[in-house]
């Protein structure tokens, strides 16, 4: 059988989000945003550190809400986070984006 190649041609960047963040009901609409925000800044070692205000931009609403939206993705161990310093100023913190589990934790403990 002759080895097949995948070739993308698209012009564009693109983000590897996984399937079953996307089709849960446990997340809202906000959360998932944030989370496809941060796989699209999370470089190959899925780490990222963009501001809240960047992450609010991507994803659509206010920064108060990604403050929410990362609590409930850490709670439910989609994301890790970590506070950084710089000349013991906080910066961003950095994230790192953990592979989801096969079935995700619901909100009502179902």
């Amino acid at each position: 059988m002759p080895e097949m190649r995948i070739v993308d041609c698209r012009g564009s960047y693109f983000a590897r989000v996984d399937i079953p963040v996307i089709i849960t009901s446990d997340l809202s609409t906000h959360e998932k945003m944030v989370y496809v925000a941060l796989c699209a800044f999370a470089a190959q070692n899925d780490t990222c550190f963009p501001s809240v205000e960047t992450l609010a931009g991507a994803a659509s609403c206010s920064k108060r809400q990604v403050f929410r939206c990362l609590e409930v993705l850490e709670e439910v161990g989609l994301i890790a986070r970590k506070q950084r310093f710089k000349d013991k100023e906080k910066i961003s913190n950095v994230y790192e984006i953990r592979v989801p589990k096969a079935r995700s934790r619901g909100r009502n403990g179902s």
